[in-house]
């Protein structure tokens, strides 16, 4: 199943009662299991069987027939967009909530949704990663019709066993076509969410001159920052070059503030003082991850991206620090606020309303929430003290302030998160 992630495919694997009748992932729950086979109209007798997107039949024995058939699938524009975020996990329960948004109609009858628990774990056989457990709301799928441009939401809860091992599930949702079965799109959530807040803020991988480690060599180098609300340790934690090896380097003990940074050398040297880590950084473009401490199977990504070939002296960062929006950079800025980052409003407006105060201003792109600060004299330099609310639309009403104040100054600032 094609995903919203760059070059990224999702996997769930069916059981069927062979080659073993007591195989217990397809006795812990027969009847969906039932139902995704025939669903597809596969035979016991002709497992295994792969599909990839709900179209394409594919030698299950051939990794290059894999890779082609998934490679061609992604290249197929998508209708729509989707997330998955879990929370309030239990020791038996985990909520889920589904986001689906249309980039255009998806008015068919026969659009389906469907939300699946999985292992990335073996099964006790021996064989078969990420095997299917259970599906909400059923092995049928949720029914859906929706215009572009809107969104729908689904919400459910999954229940399991208190043996399960939350660490090493997964929740996987994907929008299907039954007429011919393709999948549109498709989006995971681990059960367990990072248990920290943390980004990769900023990375060089293409070092020449800008700056060098406490050696005196200009070496790559990544930019780890803490948005907050906590402090941060990242003890225990791992960042690694390749998504399919997370563990491959464990921070030290190191605190990370609220709002601030941390630059991690990446350059194989870690017997020298500082942070380094044990890989290096390609200047064609690579992939970095924080992760979670791995669980029984699989570790949870905390954060993650794919970053392209750099230019001598070049960084790739988010436009401010901790937004969703990246870019290359000719004015890199290690360990300080990306550069693009003025998070000053603009055309900032007021308009009584009787006792109250309405207050407009024009969207920053990058910008998550907006605070708002108030003060009694001019000119101002707000503290956290003079904040009066956040909020994440660009209007805000001081309700009764015009009875109360002589003098009233606001100054409202884009934040990232």
């Amino acid at each position: 199943m094609a995903s919203n992630g760059p070059g990224l495919a999702l996997m769930v694997r069916y059981h069927v009662d062979w080659p073993s009748a007591s195989d217990p992932y397809f006795l812990y729950n027969e009847i969906e299991n039932e139902n995704r086979w025939e669903y597809y109209g596969v035979q016991y007798i002709g497992v295994p069987y792969l599909r990839v997107d709900g179209t394409q039949s594919i030698n299950p024995w051939s990794s290059s027939d894999q890779q082609s058939a998934i490679n061609s699938r992604l290249l197929v524009p998508s209708p729509c967009t989707m997330e998955v975020t879990t929370e309030n996990l239990t020791s038996t329960t985990v909520d889920v909530t589904v986001r689906l948004t249309a980039e255009q109609d998806m008015l068919s009858s026969s659009n389906r949704l469907y939300v699946a628990l999985k292992h990335t774990c073996y099964n006790q056989l021996g064989i078969h990663l990420h095997p299917f457990r259970d599906m909400e709301p059923s092995g049928s799928g949720l029914t859906f019709q929706i215009a572009a441009d809107s969104t729908l939401e689904y919400s459910t809860t999954f229940t399991f066993p208190s043996s399960f091992e939350p660490n090493d599930m997964r929740i996987v949702a994907f929008a299907q076509y039954n007429g011919t079965k393709e999948v549109y799109q498709s989006a995971y959530a681990d059960v367990v969410a990072p248990d920290i807040n943390v980004v990769i803020n900023e990375i060089m991988s293409n070092n020449v001159s800008y700056a060098t480690d406490p050696q005196g060599e200009y070496e790559n180098w990544v930019e780890i920052f803490n948005p907050g609300p906590d402090d941060v340790n990242l003890s225990g934690y791992y960042l690694t070059n390749d998504l399919a090896d997370p563990d491959k380097w464990v921070f030290p003990d190191t605190l990370l503030s609220v709002n601030d940074y941390l630059v991690v050398w990446c350059d194989g040297d870690i017997g020298d003082a500082g942070i380094h880590t044990n890989f290096e950084l390609d200047q064609t473009g690579g992939e970095l991850g924080i992760f979670m401490p791995p669980g029984l199977c699989h570790s949870v990504a905390v954060d993650q991206v794919i970053f392209p070939a750099l230019d001598a002296d070049w960084s790739y960062g988010r436009v401010c620090d901790g937004s969703s929006m990246w870019e290359t950079s000719v004015l890199p800025t290690a360990g300080a606020m990306n550069s693009g980052c003025s998070d000053e409003v603009e055309n900032l407006v007021t308009l009584p309303s009787g006792s109250d105060l309405q207050l407009f201003w024009q969207p920053v792109n990058w910008a998550v929430s907006y605070t708002i600060y108030r003060h009694d004299v001019f000119p101002m330099d707000p503290a956290t003290a003079d904040s009066i609310s956040t909020v994440s639309d660009t209007t805000y009403t001081d309700i009764g302030i015009l009875s109360t104040e002589s003098n009233a100054f606001y100054r409202v600032t884009a934040r990232p998160y």
